[in-house]
């Protein structure tokens, strides 16, 4: 029997999501209190279902003997059953990718241990962490599962406890009887992994993961992502190869692996995959973000802007295209074109991380430092913690006379384990020592830039640019 109730919420939300494209701000504000309003009304139903499932379960126990429910008609109980197992199945094949029996071995428990189950596991669905763990938590009191351990996990993961989380999918690794189970409880190792960024140790969990199915390209897929995190490049393009080996045709794959290509140095194989990948009847503003910086990193400026374009033309009221639209237009050395796109992006989302990232380096590219400054400022307390950002906030402070804020932020970078990030620290650390008269330190530096592949001519500019400023402000002194 269907719920109306449920059916006309759905319903709504589903014609709120079909305006999501042509929505301007306003009206998407006006949607964020419509979907407020639908998921309290959706909650008040879910609690009045839990009410008299509790109210059943107890009547149920009452009556004495379970098989005794069949006087209320077998044919009822049958289906009831049905349901059960299709609710519990649903769920463990969406998140495991496994086969749908696998419920009838984990969820077959006692009537009440049950009861609390199937409630954790609508909360879960639902999105409703909290109330999910305190069901499961209920469940396995009366009666420990691997299975409800992993869910329970997965709960505490999505509300941000880790340690919580960390400790039940232990708990649910040393009771797994069966490979199924270790698959589980893998899978989401490598989800807690990622969560604390911890990359090492989720590339020896995915290698678990593959010892025990060596063909599957989910895993090979993020095994190249852990090794891109890592910076190793090589493995990672090697990994992408074996995710690519399949008669589905992957182009997020093909794309990373191009990524790779080019950030090992094989930028002509790069670029060749990357012309291969739009050959697969895609359209450009799938995965278009990777697609643009792809194209910037092999010089192919103008499909970048032509991959923004068709983002902006299919999403005009979404920030990502004019987000791209702006890096393109930095990286082309045209900083004004690329103010332009970047207040777009703004207007359309004032908090965005990459738009006010974007906003900052355009800021500092024509010269206006106490707005790059303040834009970067608020796209780290947002959680933009990336080099790019770094490395401009220690400009800034260079040349606001900050000399010790920007050797801090410089020192930081000069380990990064990026390479474009490492090089670019260190040379700016160079020039600072230059500027403030320690030419050994200076020296040093330039010359272990010159050691991670920066050709001698940019550090002769380097020095130029320094000996310029020095200049300059040697003459403003003369004058005052």
């Amino acid at each position: 029997m269907q719920n109306l109730e449920l059916k006309d919420i759905a319903n709504a939300v589903l014609q709120i999501r079909e305006q999501v494209p042509e929505a301007d701000a306003r009206t998407k504000e006006r949607m964020l209190q419509d979907l407020a309003m639908l998921r309290e009304l959706a909650t008040s139903v879910l609690d009045a279902w839990m009410e008299v499932d509790d109210v059943i379960e107890e009547t149920i126990l009452e009556i004495g003997e379970v098989e005794q429910a069949g006087d209320l008609g077998q044919d009822d109980a049958s289906s009831a059953e049905a349901r059960s197992e299709a609710w519990s199945a649903s769920r463990t094949e969406s998140l495991l990718q496994g086969p749908v029996e696998i419920a009838q071995t984990w969820f077959d428990l006692s009537l009440k241990v049950d009861c609390a189950l199937r409630r954790g596991l609508g909360y879960f669905d639902l999105r409703m962490f909290d109330e999910a763990a305190a069901s499961l938590s209920e469940a396995l009191d009366g009666q420990d599962n691997p299975a409800a351990r992993i869910y329970l996990a997965l709960s505490h993961l999505a509300a941000g406890r880790i340690d919580l989380a960390a400790s039940h999918l232990a708990f649910a690794r040393d009771a797994a009887a069966d490979e199924m189970t270790l698959q589980a409880v893998l899978e989401v190792e490598v989800q807690l992994c990622a969560a604390k960024e911890d990359w090492h140790q989720a590339v020896h969990v995915l290698y678990e993961l593959l010892s025990l199915d060596p063909h599957e390209v989910d895993v090979w897929y993020n095994l190249g992502i852990c090794h891109l995190k890592l910076y190793e490049f090589a493995a990672a393009e090697r990994c992408f190869a074996k995710a690519m080996r399949t008669e589905t045709v992957d182009v997020e794959a093909i794309l990373w692996r191009a990524m790779s290509l080019v950030l090992s140095g094989r930028v002509d194989e790069g670029r060749a995959l990357l012309t291969h990948s739009e050959q697969m009847g895609e359209q450009l503003e799938q995965h278009a973000l990777l697609r643009v910086v792809l194209y910037l990193s092999t010089q192919q400026m103008d499909l970048a802007e032509q991959t923004a374009g068709s983002v902006i033309m299919k999403y005009p009221n979404q920030a990502i295209g004019y987000e791209l639209l702006a890096l393109c237009r930095a990286v082309s050395h045209r900083p004004r074109e690329a103010m332009i796109a970047s207040k777009r992006a703004l207007a359309l989302r004032p908090e965005g991380s990459h738009a006010l990232t974007l906003f900052g380096l355009t800021s500092y590219l024509l010269g206006d430092f106490s707005r790059a400054k303040a834009a970067l400022e608020a796209a780290e307390k947002n959680g933009d913690a990336s080099a790019l950002t770094q490395i401009i906030r220690a400009r800034i402070a260079a040349l606001d006379g900050q000399t010790d804020e920007a050797r801090r932020r410089l020192g930081q970078l000069a380990e990064h384990p990026g390479m474009y990030a490492k090089r670019l620290a260190i040379l700016y650390r160079g020039m600072l020592h230059l500027r403030e008269g320690e030419s050994a330190l200076a020296n040093a530096d330039f010359e272990r830039a010159v050691h991670l592949g920066l050709p001698p001519s940019a550090i002769a500019v380097a020095r130029a640019h320094v000996e310029s400023e020095i200049e300059q402000s040697e003459m403003q002194l003369e004058r005052s």
